[in-house]
């Protein structure tokens, strides 16, 4: 943040005055026999130390300042990025990135609920600890971010790209992924309760630890990834491609329409808990 034209001329007097004093010190040098040595002599030490003392004070002074300035306008951009005004969260994340702040960790544990975040550009945010319950971030590139120990339950993520992100303890209870881009991200302990991903792609996708009862995976695309010991219970899955996909020790309790999975012949069903009734796996 620049200083105002008050702060700019404090800096100046300054460097100014550190300056003068510096320069006194050359006085040492004096030549004995030229008119007012002795006054010089007496007095130029001192003169010295005071104005390289005041332009220090001054110059300290006005880094404080600054760095007051700065924060409370990051402050201030964090607020308004939580803001349910798509226009007031776009101009604020577009000052964000320019200082920095989008990425260098200022958004951990933000208050950014309700806020209106669709279609804007998040890559590689970091956002662990942030409440981020009931957030449009539909459309939102939202890849490689970090969403460690996030809250966004009920946040509708339809159509979004989220590649490549970190899940780890996150709640995510009633979300809306639908058509949404989770391609290679990681999750571990996450709670997708009521969630939907339909036609959403999790191609790659490593899955730990996670709950996803009543949710729905219909005509989702999880090829290649590897789910262990998570909870599928009355999940639908109908036309849910699992090719060359492993699931280990999950409970698939009163899952739905699992006998229209798609490429369910190349998918590994390891130790299956509480499978459901014909279900047949190798």
């Amino acid at each position: 943040m620049k200083h105002s034209g008050r702060f700019d001329k404090v800096r100046v007097a300054g460097v100014i005055l550190l300056l003068l004093g510096i320069g006194f010190v050359i006085f040492h040098k004096y030549p004995k026999d030229w008119p007012y040595n002795v006054l010089i002599n007496n007095y130029y030490a001192n003169v010295s130390v005071e104005l390289i003392s005041i332009a220090i004070t001054v110059l300290i002074i006005d880094y404080m300042y600054d760095k007051k300035q700065r924060n409370e306008n990051k402050l201030k951009l964090i607020r308004d990025l939580g803001s349910s005004d798509r226009g007031f969260s776009a101009r604020a994340l577009k000052e964000l990135k320019v200082n920095g702040w989008l990425t260098d960790g200022s958004l951990i544990l933000a208050d950014l609920s309700n806020a209106n975040l669709s279609g804007l550009d998040l890559t590689g945010a970091v956002l662990s600890q942030a409440n981020m319950e009931s957030c449009d971030l539909s459309h939102t590139t939202l890849k490689n971010v970090n969403f460690d120990g996030a809250k966004l339950n009920g946040s509708k993520m339809q159509g979004s790209n989220l590649e490549g992100s970190s899940f780890i303890k996150v709640e995510l209870k009633k979300c809306n992924f639908n058509k949404a881009r989770l391609n290679n991200v990681n999750i571990i302990e996450c709670d997708f309760v009521n969630s939907d991903f339909e036609l959403a792609k999790l191609v790659g996708a490593s899955i730990v630890d996670s709950r996803f009862e009543d949710a729905s995976l219909q005509f989702a695309d999880l090829e290649r990834v590897v789910v262990m010991n998570c909870v599928f219970t009355r999940v639908d899955l109908q036309s849910t491609n699992v090719e060359n996909s492993k699931f280990e020790r999950c409970d698939i309790a009163s899952v739905i329409n699992w006998e229209t999975m798609v490429n369910f012949e190349s998918a590994q069903f390891v130790g299956p808990v509480n499978p459901p009734s014909g279900f047949k796996y190798k």
